[in-house]
């Protein structure tokens, strides 16, 4: 099914599975403006393999996070009616994601990567509040032979440049993927929708698509290449995709968790306000209903607003080395520097005493 809703189907039919974006989103502020959710610049729609419907906020930039802060982030209120035991019409959601995940929604931080991943999202669970503090980190390490990380800038593999070609950020992760996706196109002549887009090999080939596995065989094959993955795709893939020295800038998330709503924001807001009240009509939209219906969202950065670097340096330098070995072999043997001129000059005295006897016997 996720296959033919994926590819087959048309952007407006794709957009019915589920509620539309104004009834999803109850309340949207980012950086305490209030979201234009009709705006495709500020919530903007699009298609996830793995969980359908999704959006992404703020995609262009035009709304700026200028303070730390919970009231200075983004504050979402979320209706989720899936929750409520309510058949939402979403059968992608019912048959595949509520299996999987269970009812809610999954939200996901656009760290280093791209990609979306169930086991890198936060859930938010009907009836709470997550928090999401932010705080930005920026790490470099040291190349070889301190770590296996290499310099982006000299690295070259097929698949790094070609990537490269295509994009200015690398992500090793999306790296990784494309290249499975490169070797499911060889062995399956079609690509997973599962994975990232293909690249061709030149800008020449862009508008060949690779086509999509969609009949039966071409399904079969692409899952028995995930069942099956060996040992050497994976390390074959890890030496053309490297780990960077330096990671670029990351997110560390901590998360908190709280009750939502409250009676008294229930009152004053929720109980009548218009998408509520469209999904869970007015003799419904009881303080239980609704809070077993929403959830929260709040995602800030830590105050004040600053970074974190990590940058690492070699623990001993050379000269610290000799000076180390120098220290252990002077209080273990009692030796110095003095002392191996000491045996130098002993050993030159002696080879000349044992040269000038000899020449004297020969007299």
């Amino acid at each position: 099914l996720k296959q033919h809703v994926s590819i087959t189907l048309d952007e407006p039919t794709r957009r019915s599975f589920g509620l539309p974006v104004d009834h999803f989103f109850v309340q949207c502020t980012l950086s305490g403006q209030s979201c234009n959710t009709s705006d495709t610049s500020v919530v903007q729609p699009y298609w996830d393999a793995n969980f359908g419907n999704c959006y992404r906020i703020n995609a262009a930039g035009r709304l700026l996070v200028r303070d730390s802060g919970i009231h200075q982030g983004l504050s979402l209120v979320l209706l989720d009616r899936g929750a409520d035991g309510e058949d939402t019409g979403n059968e992608f959601v019912r048959i595949s994601s509520a299996e999987r995940y269970g009812h809610g929604v999954s939200v996901r931080v656009y760290n280093t990567s791209p990609l979306s991943n169930a086991y890198e999202s936060v859930k938010l669970a009907p009836g709470t509040c997550t928090n999401v503090k932010l705080r930005r980190v920026v790490s470099r390490s040291l190349p070889e032979p301190y770590s296996n990380c290499h310099d982006l800038a000299t690295f070259h593999s097929a698949l790094f440049d070609r990537i490269m070609r295509k994009q200015a950020r690398y992500d090793q992760q999306q790296c990784v993927e494309l290249c499975k996706q490169d070797y499911i196109v060889e062995k399956c002549g079609c690509s997973s929708i599962f994975l990232p887009d293909h690249i061709p090999e030149s800008d020449a080939g862009a508008g060949a698509a690779v086509p999509k596995c969609l009949t039966r065989e071409e399904y079969n094959c692409s899952y028995d290449f995930f069942r099956d993955v060996s040992r050497h795709v994976r390390q074959a893939c890890h030496q053309l995709c490297p780990v960077g020295c330096d990671s670029g800038s990351a997110f560390d998330q901590f998360v908190t968790y709280e009750d939502f709503p409250s009676p008294g924001f229930y009152r004053s807001t929720l109980s009548a306000h218009p998408a509520v009240v469209a999904q869970l009509g007015e003799r419904r939209a009881s303080f239980e209903t609704v809070r077993r219906s929403l959830a929260c969202l709040n995602v800030y950065y830590d105050a004040p607003l600053q970074r974190t670097e990590l940058a690492e340096q070699p623990s001993v330098t050379l000269a610290g080395l000799v000076s180390n070995m120098g220290g252990t072999l002077g209080l273990f043997l009692g030796l110095s520097l003095l002392s191996f001129v000491e045996a130098i000059e002993l050993a030159v005295d002696m080879a000349y005493i044992l040269v000038f006897s000899r020449l004297s016997n020969k007299a």
